[in-house]
């Protein structure tokens, strides 16, 4: 995601946005357009779960929580006036959704796990939270700890192992100008790295370091 420079509307007063609420129509647009990026097809199929007992199990639909999710799924930003018809969309374009409350631990009452499904059979997983006033993070993505906040460009690349290869990987990113960082992550027998860049990185450095990864 691209850096975005202080503002006294966004960061102070709040987001411009379709509403209600910052916290809970806003952040959830936010959290789900991030999400959108796991998948490089079209989706067919989302789930939410919201912690119980929190504020978002309590007022979801109420306060436009399902359809900030489900429009940031769909590509829409937080002011886009199609927010207000999220939910009929995403049933126009065949997109299966559900919103349910359950059970797992969690840090903060404002927290929602995504699972997705794409129309070839790709899926991926997020966990993201609402810190107040449009703020996000995305704390985990398919099993991953990480700490996503939407303020910079990250590619996270997937693998095993025994296939690893962060210096090569290291090596090409760093050709990149916007080059900030790379972070390796482990979770059983497979490995995540998260390239943060401080710009767009060049579509050629994205494909030269994805090819040839398990």
């Amino acid at each position: 995601m691209k850096t975005e420079p202080f503002s006294i509307f966004n960061d102070v007063i709040g987001p411009v946005m379709t509403g209600p609420s910052s916290s809970h129509t806003a952040a959830p647009a936010r959290i789900g357009y991030m999400a959108k990026h796991l998948l490089e097809v079209k989706l067919k199929k989302a789930e939410f779960k919201f912690i119980k007992g929190g504020s978002f199990a309590a007022s979801y639909h109420e306060q436009g929580t399902d359809r900030g999710l489900l429009g940031g799924l769909m590509g829409y930003h937080p002011d886009d006036p199609r927010m207000i018809t999220a939910l009929e969309d995403a049933a126009a374009e065949n997109i299966d959704f559900d919103f349910s409350v359950a059970e797992f631990e969690a840090t903060h009452p404002n927290t929602v796990r995504i699972c997705i499904e794409g129309n070839n059979g790709e899926s991926a997983s997020a966990t993201g939270i609402s810190k107040g006033g449009g703020i996000i993070e995305i704390t985990e993505v398919n099993g991953f700890k990480v700490s996503l906040t939407g303020k910079s460009y990250e590619l996270l690349i997937f693998g095993s192992k025994k296939e690893a290869d962060k210096d090569n990987i290291r090596k090409i990113a760093e050709t990149d100008k916007g080059f900030e960082s790379l972070e390796e992550t482990y979770a059983g027998n497979a490995v995540m790295y998260d390239i943060r860049f401080s710009q767009k990185p060049d579509p050629e450095t994205i494909n030269t370091i994805t090819d040839g990864q398990p």
